[in-house]
């Protein structure tokens, strides 16, 4: 939750997890830190064999990759 990129490492280890909701929750972090490590471990995680774990990673990657946003100024 804190979105360090140290801790890429560790939340790629437990996408092997043997608990779906794990790996899921792994799949979540990665996205939430971002950066070409996570994005190289959620694209892994596209073959899992949980449909969750497989579709958060396919919405993490969508929000990796997606533009950011422009900045708000006022008139």
């Amino acid at each position: 939750n804190i979105g360090d990129s140290a801790a890429v490492p560790a939340l790629a280890r437990v996408l092997t997890s043997d608990e779906p909701p794990v790996r899921l929750h792994a799949a979540w972090a990665l996205g939430r830190v971002g950066g070409e490590e996570a994005e190289k471990a959620l694209t892994s995680a596209l073959g899992d064999v949980d449909a969750s774990v497989r579709e958060e990673a396919e919405v993490s990657l969508s929000e990796m990759r997606a533009p950011a946003p422009m900045p708000h100024r006022d008139a």
